[in-house]
């Protein structure tokens, strides 16, 4: 397959999700992830996972005790010579600012 068709099949597959892609992003942002909530944090993560699992991720939380969790996610697929890296946050400050936090 050339460039331009793996495009225009990036793009098809884009638009024909695009439901999907909005909805996934509107229920994380209801998710209450405010610093210290580790439960909802964890719930995102877990909502992450059952996305990307059927994908090829192999999936860790580090620090899953802390207030603070890790989430990696790896791609193993073996015949894949490129590798991509999504880094990102999940927890948030709180409209009221940082005296909200959950400590």
């Amino acid at each position: 397959m050339d460039r331009n068709s793996i495009i225009k099949t990036v793009f098809s597959t884009v638009d024909t999700r695009q439901n999907e892609a909005f909805k996934l992003i509107r229920e994380l942002c209801d998710i209450n992830t405010i610093t210290g909530n580790k439960s909802n944090i964890l719930h995102s993560f877990s909502i992450i996972k059952d996305i990307i699992k059927p994908l090829g991720f192999l999936t860790t939380i580090l620090d899953e005790e802390s207030s603070h969790p890790i989430f990696i996610a790896k791609n193993e697929v073996k015949d894949s010579s490129k590798k991509i890296l999504l880094l990102a946050h999940i927890d948030t400050v709180p409209v009221g600012g940082k005296d909200q936090i959950i400590k």
